[in-house]
C-alpha cells in the first residue's frame, strides 16, 4: 500500500487477515522528524553514516539525528491492500436464515454475529501482511559530529612544509597547476558524521581556505606571518587597518612567494569585507575563502598593477574588495604568539607585552582571551607577602571534543569553576535545545557558601 494511505475498512464490513507466503522480519520503520523531512526523504533521500565502532547518524541536508533502535512489544504488521466489496459484505450479512430479519450494514446482533462476520470476510479480498515489524529507529537531533574533520583538515594544512608538494602544484594566477591539496566537499561528506549544511557553517568557523573546490585550513603559523606582513605593508603605503584594499596588498605581497589567493583569505579571516556586515562590533571577522572570492582576488591583482603603484590610496570596493580588520582577532594572535613563547606570565608583564605588541590604534582587552588562558594566583602568601596576578595558556582548541573527558581535563586544570570562567570551555558541548543549565546538572555539582558568594561547579 502507498505509504500514510489508511486501510479500507469500515464498521461492520470484516475482511479477513492473511500472512504473506514471502513475509518479511527485514523492514524497520523509521520516525520522521516533521513533515519537511519526509518529504526531503521521498525526494532525494537521506543518508546514514557510521563507520566501524562508529554510532550510526543519518544526515538531511541541514541537521544530524542520532538513530536509536527502539523495540516493541506489540504486533506490528505491513499489509498489502486490496480494493474492497462493501456490496458483497453487506449481501452476505443478511443471508443467512429467511427467517431472521436483514442485519444493517454495521450492526451486527444476535448469536449469528461470528458466522455472519466470517461468511462475510468469506466474500471479500483478505488483508495481505507483507511484513512483520518488531522495532522502529527513533531519531534524536544531535550536534555535528566534527572531530572527524578536524583530524582531517590538520593532515592536510596549507603552508606546512610537508606539504610545499600540494603548494608547488598550485599557480597563482589561475595557472594550469591547480591546487591539489585538502579535499573537496565531496570526501568531507563522505567521512564526517555532519550535514551539508552543519558542514558549510563548520568550514567557516574554522576559517577553511577554498581553492580551485578543495578546502583545507590554513597553517597558524603560515597565517600569523603572513598577517605580520600585511601590517607591515599597510604601514608602508599609509593603509588604514579599516580600509586595506584587498587586491592591491594582494599584488603587493606576491612577488614575496604569497598567493594573492590566500593573501585575501587572510583579510577575510582577520576581518570583513567593508560594507558587508561582517566588519561591525561583535560580529567578528569573516569565515572561508570561496572560490569566487579567490578568482576575484586574481583578478584583482592584475588590475592592481595596472595602478600607478603608489598604493598611497584607501582602494575601491572593485576587485577583491575592501576589508577592515578585527581588533579582537588581531590582538588574539598577537597574544597567542606571547602565550606560545612564554605559556606562564604575571598578569602586568602580559599586559605590558601584549599592548607593545599590537598594531597602533588597536586596544587589547583581557575578555578577548576568554576561552585561550586562565588567570590565577593574587592574594597573600604565607608569609603574608602579597602575590601577583599570573596568566597562564589553557586554550579550547587544545581540549578534548567530548563532554566527558572535556570535563575531566577541565576539573583536572582546576577543582572549581565559577561560571564566568568556565562558559567559554563548555559552550560548544551543547546539543540542539540542550541549555547551559542541563549540561551543568549532569557534568558537575554546583555549591555555595554563603548567599552573597559565587556559585561554583566541581567534579560530580
Amino acid at each position: 500500500m502507498a505509504p500514510g494511505q489508511p486501510l479500507a475498512l469500515e464498521r461492520g464490513q470484516p475482511r479477513t487477515l492473511a500472512y504473506a507466503a514471502d513475509i518479511r522480519h527485514d523492514l524497520r520503520l523509521l520516525e520522521v522528524a516533521d513533515d519537511a523531512m519526509l518529504d526531503e526523504l521521498l525526494a532525494d533521500g537521506l543518508c546514514l553514516k557510521g563507520g566501524p565502532g562508529e554510532e550510526a547518524v543519518l544526515c538531511s541536508s541541514s541537521r544530524t539525528y542520532a538513530v536509536k533502535n527502539v523495540e516493541t512489544t506489540n504486533l506490528c504488521l505491513l499489509v498489502q491492500e486490496e480494493p474492497a466489496h462493501p456490496a458483497a459484505a453487506a449481501a452476505a450479512l443478511a443471508s443467512q436464515d429467511p427467517n431472521v430479519q436483514p442485519t444493517p450494514p454495521g450492526v451486527l446482533l444476535g448469536l449469528g454475529t461470528q458466522l455472519q462476520k466470517n461468511q462475510a470476510a468469506a466474500t471479500q479480498p483478505p488483508v495481505t501482511a507483507a511484513a512483520v515489524v518488531s522495532s522502529h529507529l527513533e531519531l534524536v537531533a544531535v550536534g555535528p559530529r566534527l572531530h572527524q574533520l578536524d583530524e582531517l583538515l590538520q593532515k592536510r594544512q596549507y603552508g606546512c612544509d610537508a606539504d610545499e608538494d600540494m603548494q608547488d602544484s598550485e599557480q597563482p594566477g589561475g595557472g594550469s597547476g591547480g591546487f591539489s591539496g585538502g579535499y573537496t566537499e565531496a570526501e568531507l561528506l563522505a567521512r564526517v558524521q555532519c550535514s551539508p549544511g552543519e558542514l558549510q557553517a563548520a568550514l567557516r568557523d574554522r576559517h577553511a581556505l577554498c581553492l580551485d573546490g578543495r578546502c583545507c585550513t590554513v597553517d597558524a603559523g603560515y597565517q600569523g606571518m603572513l598577517l605580520e606582513l600585511v601590517l607591515l605593508t599597510a604601514v608602508e603605503h599609509g593603509w588604514p587597518l579599516s580600509e586595506l584594499p584587498g587586491a592591491k596588498v594582494a599584488a603587493a605581497l606576491e612577488p614575496h612567494g604569497y598567493d594573492p589567493r590566500v593573501t585575501v583569505h587572510c583579510l577575510a579571516s582577520f576581518g570583513a569585507p567593508v560594507g558587508s556586515g561582517g566588519s561591525q562590533e561583535g560580529d567578528g571577522p569573516a569565515a572561508m575563502q570561496t572560490d569566487e572570492a579567490a578568482a576575484e582576488a586574481a583578478a584583482g591583482t592584475a588590475a592592481a598593477d595596472a595602478d600607478d603603484g603608489s598604493g598611497s590610496g584607501s582602494g575601491s570596493s572593485s576587485g577583491s574588495g575592501v576589508y577592515a580588520l578585527d581588533e579582537a582577532a588581531v590582538c588574539l594572535h598577537f597574544a597567542r604568539s606571547l602565550l606560545a613563547a612564554q605559556p606562564d606570565w604575571e598578569l602586568f608583564e602580559f599586559e605590558e607585552a601584549w599592548r607593545r605588541a599590537v598594531p597602533e590604534g588597536m586596544l587589547p582587552r583581557m575578555e578577548m582571551l576568554r576561552g585561550e588562558a586562565l588567570r590565577y594566583g593574587g592574594g597573600t602568601g604565607a608569609a603574608g607577602i602579597p602575590q601577583p596576578l599570573r596568566l597562564k595558556r589553557f586554550a579550547l582548541a587544545a581540549l578534548p571534543r567530548d563532554a566527558p573527558t572535556r570535563f575531566a581535563a577541565l576539573f583536572a586544570e582546576r577543582q572549581r569553576w565559577e561560571w564566568e570562567d568556565l562558559e567559554p570551555y563548555v559552550q560548544d558541548l551543547r546539543g540542539p535545545g540542550q541549555t547551559a543549565e542541563a549540561l551543568l546538572l549532569k557534568y558537575t555539582r554546583a555549591s555555595q557558601a554563603k548567599p552573597t558568594d559565587p556559585v561554583t561547579y566541581s567534579m560530580r
